[in-house]
């Protein structure tokens, strides 16, 4: 279903890819990253959109370290691992890191982490540490200093 949706809409606007560095970057067909939503974005549904050549990220969300271990298995097994990555909600993970710990231990490591709704600088030296690209969602314009201050990538602020 995902891979005929998104190739459909290519294909429906003509669109011409023009190379990017968000496309280079991460080994991209197209310039697409599913938002890694709490509790919605599991591995299925990650794995699908990775499929087609975009960005998938698993909805790590609040940190339930149960459920990212189950979608994180599913993402690993039906996707294709160098366009699966995760995200999470930095504020939760202030309360709690043991879910992007884990994360960042497995031997399939995810191709980007990305921190939402919060200050990412005090877990962003676990993902660069990892040597995983750090990705941050930004709701305002001053959080763009914070988010290149953690270290975020240039490509995906």
């Amino acid at each position: 279903f995902f891979d005929l949706l998104i190739c459909s809409w290519c294909n429906f606007t003509k669109m011409p890819l023009r190379p990017s560095r968000f496309i280079s970057r991460f080994k991209l067909t197209h310039p697409i990253a599913l938002a890694p939503m709490a509790l919605t974005s599991g591995g299925e549904l990650a794995a699908a959109v990775a499929s087609t050549g975009c960005l998938g990220l698993v909805g790590g969300g609040y940190g339930e370290l149960d459920w990212v271990k189950r979608e994180w298995a599913v993402a690993v097994r039906k996707g294709p691992m160098e366009r699966i990555g995760i995200g999470f909600i930095t504020w939760k993970l202030d309360e709690s890191s043991a879910a992007l710990d884990w994360v960042l231990s497995q031997p399939e490591k995810p191709r980007a982490v990305m921190l939402s709704f919060g200050d990412p600088r005090p877990h962003a030296k676990k993902v660069i540490g990892a040597g995983i690209p750090l990705m941050c969602q930004v709701q305002r314009l001053d959080q763009v200093e914070l988010a290149l201050q953690a270290g975020a990538d240039r490509e995906s602020v």
